[in-house]
């Protein structure tokens, strides 16, 4: 990725999956690789018991995240990036406005002040995608490794776990500050970004998110069908 430099100076940081995106970008681009042949189905069904806990509020967000990581890992290897990266495409131009009302207007609001950043532990070539759309500054995703245009199955850069650095290091680069910043998350693993913006917003946390916003007194925000509450 080409360094940018930013006339504007002020960050806004943001998660995609739960936050901006209604569902999670990794899950669909699954899906749709499924979808297209490209994964065979056995993946779906590899991941279908902590899908439906998280969806049924029998489990955590984070298993299910695991689950899909790990089969997304053993499925991608040996696969052709170009594939990946075409149904990456389809993906977003399907499901591209599936997204929340208050993070859409909040970013149309930030736009002209802040560079927009969004961080997600989705795989880079459909975050790309999601956020050239959306128009962000930058935006960091997880990152598979790849020889001579195929995939070997290995993760040379786990975005999931790394949203503290990538903030450091973007803030670094650039010569930035986070005096003014804001940031937005919907689960625990954004903390790590979180803590460290002057304006941390929980956008319809998981429990253990929610539970450590109100201690920390960081702003609460609900959407809900077509009702937007904050605390």
């Amino acid at each position: 990725m080409t360094t940018k430099s930013f006339a504007k100076q002020k960050v806004a940081v943001f998660d995609l999956d739960g936050t901006i995106f209604r569902s999670t970008l990794h899950f669909e681009l699954l899906k749709g690789l499924v979808q297209y042949g490209i994964f065979p189905f056995i993946v779906l069904k590899e991941i279908k018991e902590y899908h439906d806990g998280w969806v049924n509020r029998r489990g955590h967000y984070r298993d299910f995240e695991q689950s899909l990581i790990t089969s997304y890992k053993n499925g991608i290897k040996n696969k052709v990036v170009d594939d990946i990266q075409k149904v990456s495409r389809y993906i977003v131009e399907e499901k591209r406005e599936h997204i929340y009302v208050y993070t859409r207007d909040l970013i149309e609001r930030l736009r002209n002040e802040y560079i927009l950043l969004a961080i997600s532990g989705s795989p880079r070539e459909v975050v790309d995608v999601f956020t050239d759309f959306w128009k962000f500054d930058r935006a960091y995703g997880t990152e598979y490794e790849s020889k001579d245009g195929v995939y070997t199955g290995e993760i040379v850069f786990p975005a999931y776990n790394k949203k503290r650095e990538i903030l450091e290091k973007f803030c670094s680069e650039h010569h930035l500050t986070l005096e003014g910043s804001i940031g937005i998350g919907d689960t625990a693993g954004d903390v790590a970004f979180l803590e460290m913006v002057t304006q941390p917003i929980a956008f319809n946390p998981s429990r253990e998110l929610y539970d450590i916003a109100k201690e920390r007194k960081w702003k609460i925000v609900v959407e809900r069908k077509d009702m937007i509450y904050e605390q």
